[in-house]
């Protein structure tokens, strides 16, 4: 405990005595809506953005690696010592901080694709700020194979630190404070968004603010009526069941959720023999159904209709950098700004992708103790992955020069020639095409716009 305050003491003299650069470094804390410092290891992302404190990043990340192992003595501290400045004078105001508005008025920081503005990756943003509302950690979403089910107890990540959604995080809040104050179960919610946009996270968010037990449910067409009922009988009342990709679910499935949520009941089940009785009933605890999906048209609409929808909105600029920055400082990795910017501008928008980019990076390093320039990222993106300077891989050049060509294709033989399945091209490819400006999809078929069939007039040249 001595040797960590002693590490805070010697940052405190590097920083000297003038007033201005101490009351900026109380400014690079990240800070939340209820005023609560967030966790020690995240000072160094956010020390990103404050250009003098570019001389000090080395030395924190030293602190921060030697002092993992007592990560909570580390709040602790920090906690304690950004009270005394506070008391002290040396940054008042901040603790009473409240989180503004949604207030972004430039159309390449514009939730949704209207006006959003094409810019290939050599013509970076000048404005590298990151939004003052947004929260100061983003939580790790793993790709994983994961049982058709999946147990847990009460999840350990919260509301607390996540990046984007700010306005879906409100409500979710709002809805747990509200059910905590009355004693009682949570709505049952649809999540409507992308895969990777951290659906999930926020159920899980959701089940910890609610401080309730967490099944989730991974739902394909193999899941079964028989294991929906197994579960739901092992759930208390105001547990949260999760149930991924809803739409996955046969319509018997589907339709036996509205027992669920309805009547609280399910038919029973003969345990020895893995079997429904049917005209049988038993009794549940009233508990939380959270779906997800990214296909809302496929979920049967009595379905939906008896759940509040949740629709998640596209990942600004600065929010996938932020979200860049905080997840390489979880890798132990010191990223630029600009470094940053460009993996945020690879990542198709989506938090998920972001991650798996810096995961690349990670894994190709031979030295994570050095700074992560611009250079390197795009070396990394051109050579490894195959990524383009307009942020295009190989499946994007491949579509553009294939409709090109042709003029106008199906669908099906869009996917003999990408050499991919239709899912992926609807999912992945053309979504982001279109956002692009690249590609419009209508009763004429699929067609290159004017800045599409130039491009890829340039990617078939070269």
């Amino acid at each position: 405990m001595s040797a960590v305050f002693v590490a805070v003491a010697v940052f405190v003299v590097g920083l000297g005595s003038s007033g201005p650069r101490l009351s900026a470094f109380v400014q690079a804390f990240p800070y939340t809506v209820d005023g609560e410092l967030s966790a020690f290891s995240d000072v160094n992302s956010r020390l990103a953005t404050h250009d003098q404190f570019q001389s000090f990043r080395p030395a924190l990340h030293l602190g921060f690696t030697t002092y993992s192992v007592t990560a909570q003595l580390a709040v602790t501290v920090a906690q304690q010592f950004y009270s005394a400045l506070v008391n002290e004078g040396g940054s008042a105001g901040i603790c009473n901080a409240t989180l503004p508005q949604d207030k972004a008025t430039d159309p390449q920081q514009t939730n949704g694709t209207s006006g959003t503005t094409y810019v290939p990756r050599n013509n970076l943003m000048t404005n590298n700020s990151i939004a003052d509302e947004q929260a100061n950690a983003t939580l790790v979403c793993t790709e994983k194979t994961a049982p058709e089910i999946e147990s847990g107890k009460t999840p350990t990540t919260s509301f607390h630190g996540f990046v984007g959604q700010v306005k879906i995080v409100h409500r979710l809040k709002s809805y747990c404070t509200g059910a905590k104050a009355k004693n009682t179960p949570l709505l049952h919610l649809l999540f409507i968004g992308p895969t990777g946009s951290g659906k999930s996270m926020l159920a899980k968010a959701t089940a910890a603010e609610m401080k309730t037990d967490y099944r989730t449910v991974f739902a394909s067409s193999g899941t079964t009526r028989y294991g929906l009922i197994e579960l739901a009988r092992t759930l208390k009342k105001s547990d949260l069941l999760f149930i991924d990709e809803v739409h996955a679910l046969g319509g018997e499935c589907q339709e036996l959720l509205y027992a669920f949520m309805d009547g609280r009941r399910a038919p029973k089940i003969d345990t020895e023999r893995k079997r429904i009785v049917e005209n049988e009933w038993e009794e549940l605890q009233e508990f939380t159904v959270i779906a997800a999906t990214d296909r809302p048209g496929e979920v049967r609409q009595p379905l939906v209709a008896r759940m509040q929808r949740i629709c998640f909105v596209a990942y600004r600029l600065d929010e996938l950098r932020q979200i860049a920055l905080n997840h390489a400082s979880k890798l132990g990795m010191l990223l630029t700004k600009q470094a940053a910017t460009l993996i945020a501008e690879a990542a198709r928008g989506n938090p998920r992708q972001t991650r798996k980019l810096l995961d690349s990076l990670h894994a190709s390093a031979k030295d994570t103790s050095q700074e992560v320039s611009k250079g390197t990222v795009n070396t990394h993106l051109a050579s490894v992955l195959d990524i383009d300077t307009h942020n295009l891989d190989g499946d994007d050049r491949r579509y553009l020069i294939s409709l090109r060509n042709q003029g106008s294709l199906s669908l099906a033989n869009l996917t003999v020639l990408v050499s991919r399945d239709a899912d992926t091209l609807q999912r992945e490819v053309e979504p982001f095409l279109i956002k692009l400006g690249f590609l419009t999809i209508g009763g004429h078929g699929r067609r290159l716009t004017p800045t599409g069939l130039a491009l890829a007039k340039e990617l078939a040249q070269s």
